[in-house]
């Protein structure tokens, strides 16, 4: 079980979001609230999708840059890591939706992606303007965007600062977890990055 769960963790994700955005259409489609985290939840499968099936993936041009080693188990454990990511990301205004800074630090998280995907054109140098997961990323942030906007009435400072540092160390900590997956940390990321420079 625990090998199918590897295997097929990105496929599971899709099908459960695929059943929830079915019920949200059918049942719950005038709740503003649900249909923007509907809206994340397809966005986000959608780029895990287009960084990990489209052939040089997103992660492995990281794993490259990053002199990262790493065999296909290793993926399989990282992709299990980015959708555990997700589901806590996306349960959690889910069941807290009093807390606005919820849905402010999944917007930041949609803004960022499309950031450092467009960013990483030029940082690994490519010769095409494009990175897997880019144009999934921009259309998180043009939801992210709208999302920003809509909770912009009900939505005060500390809701925006809040919003961010949750981004900042949900993110860092699932990062932590991938590189832990390859059996390496971030100062030996720093010593291979020095070593590559």
């Amino acid at each position: 079980m625990k090998q199918k769960i590897l295997d097929y963790s990105l496929e599971m994700f899709s099908f459960a979001v695929l059943v929830y955005a079915i019920c949200f259409a059918l049942f719950f489609r005038e709740d503003s609230h649900l249909g923007i985290i509907t809206a994340f939840m397809l966005c986000a499968v959608m780029h895990e999708f287009e960084e990990k099936r489209v052939p040089g993936g997103f992660f492995e041009l990281m794993a490259k840059k990053f002199g990262i080693r790493a065999e296909n188990d290793d993926f399989r454990k990282h992709t299990l890591i980015v959708v555990i990511y997700w589901i806590v990301m996306l349960s959690l205004p889910l069941i807290f939706r009093s807390a606005v800074f919820l849905p402010i630090s999944l917007s930041c998280v949609g803004i960022f992606e499309a950031f450092i995907h467009t960013a990483g054109i030029k940082i690994h140098k490519l010769r095409k303007p494009y990175t897997p997961g880019l144009v999934s990323a921009w259309i998180m942030a043009g939801v992210s965007v709208y999302t920003l906007r809509y909770v912009s009435d009900i939505a005060g400072t500390a809701d925006y600062v809040i919003g961010a540092v949750f981004m900042v160390v949900t993110f860092l900590m699932m990062d932590v977890c991938v590189l832990r997956s390859f059996n390496v940390s971030i100062s030996d990321v720093r010593k291979n990055m020095k070593g590559n420079a």
